[in-house]
C-alpha cells in the first residue's frame, strides 16, 4: 500500500490540491493512455481517478515550525529551498532526515542542493538531485511552547542585520581572544562537534579509538567530560558565560587541575560555543614544612574541593532533573500536539468522506432531476416537427416531401450544396427545381411506389449534369415518414454523392487493366529469359561434359596401357578420379533437368540420407584423412526430397567442417538427427506446421565463430575469416540456406570461438500434409 501526504502553508492550495482536477493544457506532458488509465472527465478538465486520490492525504503544514511526518520513504521538496536562507534550508534539511527513514530518498529542485546539510544526505543521482539519507542520527528537537517561534524570530532579525553580523565563527572567536587572553581553547557547535582549535589540545582532549569522531564529549580526558557536558548545557540555558574551576585531571601520572569557560558566540547565524581550557598545576611545598602537615593540608584541601564538587553536582544534578522533567513536559505537550493532529486530521478525513457521500447523493439527485427534465422536454417537443430538428443537424443532404412531392422541409445541408434558398424552395414540387434536373422518370416512378405501397428506395443512382460544377453523380435513399399527430405521411429523402467515388473507381479499373498489361509483358519477357537460360545451361552442359569424359578416357588409357606398372596407389586414384568425373557429370545433367522444369515437386523421390552420407565421405576420404579428422554419424532418416540436391547440401556442410578443423590432429564431426515433436514445433514460426520435421545436427569442435556473425555467414560472398588461410568461394553455406528454404525448411547455427559450430538444418518428412 502507498501513502502519499500533500503538505502547504497556504490553504487554497491544499484545496485545489484536493480536487485533483487539471485542464488539458496540464496534462500536455502526460501520454493519451496514461490520462485515459489515470483520470475521468470532469465539466473542468480531467480528474485523478479514484484510486490515487484515496492514496492522498492533503493538509496545511508548515515544515520549518510543525512536527514532521515521520518514517517517510521518500520525501519531494522541489523549488523551495531557493526561496530560503542558509540557516533555514539546513533546519528544512535536518528535519527531512530526521523524518525519512534509514534508506529513503529525498528529491530536491534542479538548482537546489544539499550542501547546506552535507552530513546528513549523500548523492544518489546527481544530476536528478536525488539524495539518499545519511546513516547519522537524527537531530529534530521539537518545543511545543511558543521559544521555538521567538528563536525563529530572533534568528530572522539577526540574519536582516547582516551589515552587523559576523557570519564567520572563527574571527568572532579570535576577536574575543584578542580582547582578553589566548589560552588554549575550541569552538563547538549545538551539537558538541568541535569546528575549530586554538593552541595544543592534547593535555585536555584526546581522540577517541575507533572511527575518527570530533565529539567534544567522546574526546574529553578523564572528569572532563561530565563537567563540559553540564557547563555547555547551562550556557545554552542562560546563554551567559559559566566558569567552573578545579576540575581535577589525571595525565600520565601527574594530577593537575583544570578550570574551563565556556561562552555563546555573539553574532552567528548558527549557535556556537567557545571553551577556554587554564591548567593550574598543584602548589609546592614551603621549605621548613613537615611531610605530615603538608600531607595533610593537601588531604583538607581535597576534602574540601570533594565537598565543593559534591554540592555542585547535587546542584547539577537537581538543575538537570528539573529541565528533563520540563522536557518530559514539552515532549508530553508534543506527543499530545501530535496526536490532537492525528485525530483532526482522522475527523478531517471522516468529514470529507461525508462530504462525499453527500455530493454523490447531490449528484444522483440530480441526475434523476435531470432525467426528469428531459423527459418534459421531449414531451413538450412531442408536438413539434419526429424529422424538422433531425435533419438540420445531419451533413447529408436530406428532404422532406409531402404526398404530392412537394418540399415540405429542406435540410440546411441541402440548400447549402445544390445553392438553394430554403424559403425559395419550400413548397415547390422537388421535379422542378433545379430546373427540372431531377425530373427523371425512373427516378418517379420509384418515389410514387412508397406512400400507396410502403417501398424504400435504395442506394438509386443517378448522374446530373450542373452548369455551375458540371456532371455529378448521386445516391439516392427513401423512406416513409409518418407523423401520428396529423395522420400525414411523408417521404424522407437522402442525397449522397459519389462523384469522386466514381472517379477513383474508373481510375482503379485503368490502373488495373494497366498492370495486367505490364504483368502480361513481364511474363513474356521472363518466358525469353528462361528460353535462354535454358539454352545456356544446355550449352554449359555440353562443354562441361566434354572436358569429363577426355578426363575419363584418359584415366581408362592409363589403367589399361600401364596396368602391371602402375602401383596400386595410383589405379586407386585413377579410379577415384574416374568416379568423381562420371559423379561431376551426373551432377551437370542433373542441373540441367532441375532448371528445365517449371514444377519441382517433380523430381521428388525418397531419398535414403544414409547413402548421400555415404558417397560424400568417400568423396572427402582423402582429404579426411589429409586432415586427421574422426567423423561419426546416427542412423540418417529417409526424406521425400531432389537427390542432387540434399548431396549439395551435406558436400558444403562436411567440407565446411573440415575445412575449419584445428590442426592439432583431434578434430571431430558428429553427424545425428531426430524427429521434431509436435509441442516443439510453436518454437520455429517459419516452418510449416502442417508437416512433421526432422533435425539434422552437424557439429565439430573446429575454430568456430562468434555467435553474432552468425545471419552473416549465410549471405552470398561473405566471409568471416581470411581467404588466405581458407579457401572456398563464399557461396556454400548461402546455396545450403535457399536448398531448405526451397524445402519448406530452416537451417541455423550456434558457435563459439575456440570451440566449434553445430549447424541445424530442420527438412520435412514430404513436402505435402498427409504424405509419407
Amino acid at each position: 500500500q502507498v501513502q502519499i501526504f500533500g503538505t502547504d502553508i497556504s490553504e487554497p492550495a491544499i484545496s485545489k490540491a484536493r480536487t485533483g482536477i487539471y485542464n488539458k493544457a496540464e496534462l500536455a506532458h502526460l501520454s493519451d493512455e496514461q490520462i485515459k488509465n489515470y483520470f475521468s472527465k470532469h465539466a473542468n478538465g480531467y480528474q485523478v481517478g479514484r484510486v490515487i486520490r484515496d492514496m492522498c492525504v492533503f493538509a496545511v503544514h508548515n515544515f520549518l515550525k510543525d512536527p514532521p511526518f515521520a518514517k517517510m520513504d521518500l520525501i519531494s521538496c522541489r523549488n523551495v529551498m531557493i526561496y530560503l536562507e542558509t540557516f533555514l534550508q539546513k533546519n528544512a534539511l535536518t528535519t527531512f532526515h530526521y523524518a525519512l527513514k534509514e534508506h529513503g530518498f529525498l528529491l530536491l529542485g534542479k538548482s537546489e542542493t544539499a550542501a547546506a546539510a552535507a552530513d546528513l544526505f549523500n548523492a544518489f543521482i546527481k544530476p536528478d538531485k536525488i539524495y539518499s539519507r545519511a546513516a547519522v542520527p537524527g537531530r529534530f528537537n521539537h518545543v511545543a511552547s511558543n521559544r521555538s517561534e521567538n528563536i525563529a524570530k530572533e534568528q530572522n532579525k539577526t540574519a536582516r542585520q547582516a551589515k552587523n553580523v559576523q557570519v564567520d565563527f572563527r574571527k568572532t572567536a579570535e576577536n574575543i581572544l584578542l580582547e582578553k587572553y589566548t589560552p588554549v581553547s575550541v569552538v563547538v557547535n549545538e551539537h558538541m562537534d568541535i569546528v575549530h582549535i586554538n593552541g595544543s589540545i592534547n593535555t585536555f582532549l584526546e581522540p577517541s579509538p575507533g572511527k575518527p569522531n570530533f565529539n567534544l564529549i567522546k574526546m574529553a580526558r578523564g572528569s572532563l567530560a561530565f563537567e563540559l557536558r553540564n557547563a555547555v548545557h547551562k550556557v545554552k540555558a542562560s546563554n551567559t558565560l559559566f566558569i567552573k574551576e578545579g576540575i581535577p585531571v589525571e595525565d600520565n601520572e601527574k594530577g593537575f587541575s583544570v578550570t574551563i569557560e565556556v561562552m555563546p558566540l555573539p553574532d552567528t547565524v548558527d549557535s556556537y560555543y567557545l571553551i577556554l581550557f587554564h591548567k593550574v598545576l598543584k602548589s609546592k611545598t614551603k621549605k621548613g614544612e613537615k611531610g605530615k602537615d603538608v600531607k595533610s593540608k593537601e588531604l583538607l584541601a581535597r576534602v574540601e574541593q570533594l565537598e565543593k564538587e559534591l554540592a555542585q553536582g547535587r546542584e547539577d544534578m537537581l538543575s538537570i532533573t528539573e529541565e528533563q522533567e520540563t522536557s518530559n513536559e514539552e515532549l508530553q505537550s508534543a506527543n499530545e500536539e501530535l496526536l490532537s493532529g492525528s485525530e483532526e486530521l482522522q475527523s478531517l478525513n471522516e468529514e470529507l468522506e461525508t462530504a462525499k457521500e453527500e455530493v454523490q447523493s447531490t449528484n444522483e439527485e440530480l441526475v434523476v432531476v435531470n432525467q426528469e427534465l428531459l423527459d418534459k422536454q421531449d414531451e413538450l417537443n412531442a408536438d413539434r416537427t419526429y424529422a424538422q430538428a433531425i435533419i438540420q443537424t445531419l451533413r447529408e443532404p436530406l428532404i422532406i416531401l409531402d404526398k404530392e412531392f412537394r418540399i415540405k422541409t429542406a435540410a440546411a445541408s441541402f440548400c447549402k450544396k445544390f445553392q438553394l434558398k430554403e424559403s425559395e424552395i419550400e413548397g415547390q414540387f422537388f421535379y422542378e427545381i433545379q430546373n427540372g434536373l431531377w425530373n427523371d422518370s425512373f427516378l418517379r416512378s420509384m418515389l410514387e411506389k412508397i406512400l400507396p405501397k410502403k417501398t424504400k428506395l435504395d442506394d438509386f443512382e443517378i448522374k446530373l449534369n450542373f452548369p455551375s460544377i458540371g456532371e455529378c453523380t448521386f445516391l439516392l435513399n427513401a423512406r416513409q415518414l409518418s407523423n401520428e399527430k396529423s395522420d400525414e405521411d411523408l417521404i424522407l429523402l437522402a442525397i449522397e454523392e459519389i462523384t469522386e467515388q466514381k472517379i477513383l473507381e474508373q481510375q482503379k479499373k485503368i490502373f488495373a487493366e494497366e498492370l495486367e498489361h505490364k504483368v502480361k509483358e513481364r511474363t513474356l519477357a521472363l518466358e525469353r529469359s528462361r528460353k535462354q537460360l535454358d539454352q545456356f545451361s544446355h550449352t554449359a552442359s555440353h562443354e562441361f561434359q566434354e572436358p569429363l569424359r577426355k578426363i575419363v578416357t584418359f584415366s581408362k588409357y592409363l589403367q589399361d596401357l600401364q596396368n602391371e606398372e602402375l602401383s596400386h596407389e595410383i589405379k586407386t586414384n585413377l579410379h577415384k578420379i574416374e568416379k568423381a568425373c562420371l559423379r561431376m557429370s551426373v551432377l551437370v545433367q542433373n542441373t540441367v533437368t532441375f532448371a528445365s522444369l517449371t514444377k519441382h515437386e517433380q523430381l521428388f523421390e525418397k531419398t535414403n540420407l544414409n547413402n548421400i552420407l555415404k558417397d560424400i565421405l568417400y568423396d572427402f576420404e582423402m582429404l579426411i584423412a589429409e586432415k586427421k579428422i574422426k567423423i561419426t554419424s546416427e542412423d540418417l532418416p529417409v526424406l521425400e526430397a531432389v537427390p542432387f540436391q540434399i548431396t549439395q547440401l551435406f558436400y558444403d556442410l562436411i567440407g565446411n567442417a573440415i575445412k575449419f578443423c584445428k590442426p592439432d590432429g583431434r578434430a571431430t564431426l558428429h553427424i545425428s538427427a531426430r524427429k521434431v515433436p509436435q509441442q516443439e514445433m510453436k518454437s520455429y514460426p517459419d516452418l510449416n506446421h502442417k508437416l512433421s520435421y526432422y533435425e539434422l545436427t552437424f557439429k565439430d569442435n573446429g575454430i568456430g565463430f562468434e555467435q553474432k556473425y552468425a545471419p552473416k555467414i549465410f549471405t552470398m560472398f561473405q566471409r568471416l575469416h581470411d581467404a588466405n588461410n581458407y579457401g572456398g568461394t563464399g557461396i556454400g553455406l548461402a546455396l545450403c540456406k535457399k536448398i531448405v528454404e526451397n524445402y519448406q525448411g530452416e537451417i541455423s547455427v550456434k558457435a563459439k570461438v575456440n570451440e566449434g559450430a553445430c549447424f541445424y538444418v530442420y527438412l520435412p518428412v514430404a513436402q505435402r500434409a498427409g504424405a509419407k
